[in-house]
């Protein structure tokens, strides 16, 4: 291998290593792991390529975020790298981190434009520039690595065919939509109020997961172990919505003097709406 093919295309362990910043120690440990395959020429030596730079990239990304190796190795070891997701991942931590900077200048610049007014500034004030510029952005990071965990590839797995009905009914999110969880044949489609229906998968018992987008749904029960609510997970955020519908789970019937199950999801459905133009009409 010329010198122009070495430079160009691989690494050797110590010129990786010292490229990156990490040591050659670190290097063996992440093969021994399962998480890097460097490539060996003949005489064994290690040589690394863009796939493992590219790896190694997503390595760093996730330890940046707090995991440990031991999760991270769980999470990456026989999986295919996906570059674009780890640098969807850290995009979202710098412009959530260029936009807290950004914030907290203009609040620094407003404060001193005070000052030199000879206006008086608050001890809450000072307290909260404080806090302001000695935190870690936690919620920046927490949102990245659920955006990253959310763009996972998704397995179908299977699950009790009587389970799917412990779903089915309409769940309220907080800023007014709905979502609708149906029958399909063989399966479950979820609907959001003015959208298609969209087939669902389950993971494994209450996980779902789309396949047209990078999203999920975890459905929660309560202490009667019936369902009364579901997450929407996409885009780095949990969304929450409780089940507005009488059944909850389908498995108690109706108190005296209850409205049927099928009106009371009806009206709940109606409301929905009714809100949601609403909300239209006042913009």
């Amino acid at each position: 291998m010329n010198e122009r093919m070495n430079e160009n295309l691989w690494l050797t362990a110590a010129e990786c290593a010292e490229r990156i910043g990490l040591t050659v120690k670190a290097l063996r440990l992440y093969e021994k792991r399962g998480l890097i395959n460097p490539w060996r020429t003949g005489k064994n030596w290690r040589l690394y390529g863009v796939e493992e730079l590219a790896r190694l990239n997503e390595i760093l990304a996730l330890k940046r975020l707090g995991l440990s190796l031991a999760r991270i190795t769980e999470l990456l070891a026989g999986q295919a790298t996906d570059l674009d997701r780890t640098l969807v991942m850290q995009q979202t931590q710098l412009l959530s981190l260029r936009s807290r900077v950004e914030d907290s200048l203009s609040r620094i610049n407003a404060l001193r434009q005070r000052i030199a007014a000879g206006e008086p500034i608050s001890i809450n004030e000072l307290v909260s520039i404080a806090k302001e510029t000695s935190m870690t952005d936690q919620s920046a990071d927490a949102v990245a690595w659920r955006r990253y965990e959310q763009a996972r590839p998704r397995t179908e797995g299977e699950i009790a065919p009587e389970l799917l009905d412990h779903y089915l009914g309409a769940y309220l999110f907080d800023w007014g939509s709905s979502i609708a969880i149906a029958r399909r044949e063989g399966g479950l489609t979820a609907r959001v109020l003015g959208q298609e229906a969209l087939d669902i998968y389950p993971e494994k018992e209450d996980e779902f997961f789309y396949r047209v987008v990078a999203a999920q749904l975890s459905f929660r029960r309560g202490p009667d172990g019936r369902v009364n609510g579901l997450v929407l997970h996409q885009n780095g955020y949990e969304q929450e919505a409780p089940r507005i519908d009488a059944g909850g789970g389908g498995k108690a019937g109706r108190r005296p003097g209850e409205p049927d199950e099928k009106q009371a999801a009806g009206r709940q459905q109606r409301s929905v709406a009714a809100q949601c133009d609403r909300r239209t009409s006042e913009r």
